[in-house]
């Protein structure tokens, strides 16, 4: 039940972000190669910035990902996560990507 409902928050959450022009999904789609664990660029926002304003503004923590050439952020669904914090996320991700 717990890898079923971590796999639900992934999709819910990619299919929310993946027609968004200004965020850019970096996990593989296929559910054989990711799973709760999410990485998305806000396009031309330096990641550090995205983390800070994530956390500052929104009290959304996450991971910054810049090794490798990423400028992305590294974002968790773990059971406990519902559907409308994942709305919040990305209507946060979507205010940083304007502003």
């Amino acid at each position: 039940k717990i890898h079923e409902r971590t796999f639900e928050l992934k999709h819910y959450f990619r299919d929310k972000v993946k027609d968004d022009p200004k965020l850019i999904l970096k996990t593989p789609a296929p559910d054989d190669l990711s799973g709760a664990i999410q990485v998305v660029e806000v396009v031309g926002i330096d990641v550090q910035e995205v983390k800070d304003r994530l956390f500052d503004e929104f009290g959304i923590d996450c991971r910054p990902m810049s090794n490798f050439g990423l400028n992305a952020v590294r974002l968790s669904f773990a059971i406990f996560i519902t559907k409308a914090q994942i709305d919040t996320l990305v209507n946060a991700l979507g205010t940083i990507a304007t502003n």
